[in-house]
């Protein structure tokens, strides 16, 4: 029998993230979640859950100047890419999930994942490691393909040596979520 955990509590976990510009350094940063639940199988596996991301807590870590990140991170914030003055919220939620699909490593998923941010969703499907460390966090690291312009963020310049601003960054992210199951009632 699958138990069914959810919860409103503040900032129960984080994502780190981690993008590839084309033409510049890597971006490096974290996103708060704000709630979780997940649906578990009796023998601990993941069967299906959600988690919901506050997109005004988006911040960037790069080793650059504290003023050089903050410009990115107010760029990511703007009406170009996430608008978190408009849109608080995204949610990711694990729709379907099959267990053990690489029989080489262990704690391997097939996850459906359906992405809501701004006002669109996207299905996904992606293999994701998963794990519940020794101190009860929840440990989900993937990399996904997420296509920007689906999406409706866009890359602006004002460089006149780029002749497409599609062509700034890349829409591969490497992403590392950890929930902190006691905090959600596991």
């Amino acid at each position: 029998m699958a138990q069914v955990v959810s919860t409103d509590v503040k900032h129960v976990g984080e994502l780190s993230w981690r993008s590839m510009p084309t033409l510049a350094k890597e971006h490096t940063g974290s996103i708060q979640i704000l709630k979780a639940g997940f649906s578990m199988n009796e023998e601990g596996k993941l069967v299906k859950g959600d988690f919901v991301l506050d997109m005004r807590s988006i911040t960037c870590h790069n080793g650059e100047s504290k003023e050089l990140a903050k410009d990115f991170e107010n760029h990511l914030k703007s009406s170009d890419f996430f608008w978190t003055e408009k849109f608080h919220e995204a949610k990711v939620s694990f729709i379907g999930s099959w267990y053990g699909f690489n029989p080489i490593e262990s704690n391997q998923y097939s996850l459906t994942v359906l992405l809501q941010f701004k006002d669109d969703a996207r299905t996904l499907y992606i293999p994701a490691k998963i794990v519940v460390n020794e101190n009860g966090v929840l440990e989900i690291k993937t990399k996904l393909s997420v296509d920007r312009k689906h999406q409706k963020t866009t890359q602006t310049s004002s460089a006149s040596f780029i002749s497409s601003k599609d062509e700034i960054i890349v829409d591969e992210l490497e992403i590392s979520i950890l929930i902190d199951l006691r905090a959600i009632g596991c």
